[in-house]
């Protein structure tokens, strides 16, 4: 994140700055409508890792929908898991990694 701007500090140097802005990110890909039953933010462990986020949704169309949002959405977005393979999916964008779950028991 502050590579890119030419300062050689790791990401934790400002973590309470950095993950701010990692939540900023998830609130504007995260649409007011979703259902939500849990939000974890992990910061990176090493060097040149990303910020992981994992929502946990309620349901498959939930889950269905944010995977659109995203893919149509203002980021820059790489998926590691297609959106509609089934029960979730992993993208990387604006600077950390976006996993969207579904509870077994809701599958």
């Amino acid at each position: 994140m502050m590579q890119a701007l030419g300062i050689d500090i790791e990401w934790g140097s400002w973590v309470l700055g950095d993950l701010h802005d990692v939540l900023c990110k998830v609130t504007d890909i995260v649409s007011a409508s979703s259902q939500v039953l849990r939000v974890e933010l992990t910061p990176p462990w090493e060097n040149g890792d990303l910020p992981e986020v994992r929502i946990v949704v309620t349901d498959i169309d939930t889950c269905d929908d944010m995977g659109s949002d995203v893919r149509h959405g203002e980021y820059a977005v790489v998926f590691e898991d297609a959106p509609d393979s089934g029960y979730g999916w992993t993208a990387r964008l604006a600077g950390f990694r976006l996993t969207v779950t579904v509870p077994v028991m809701n599958r």
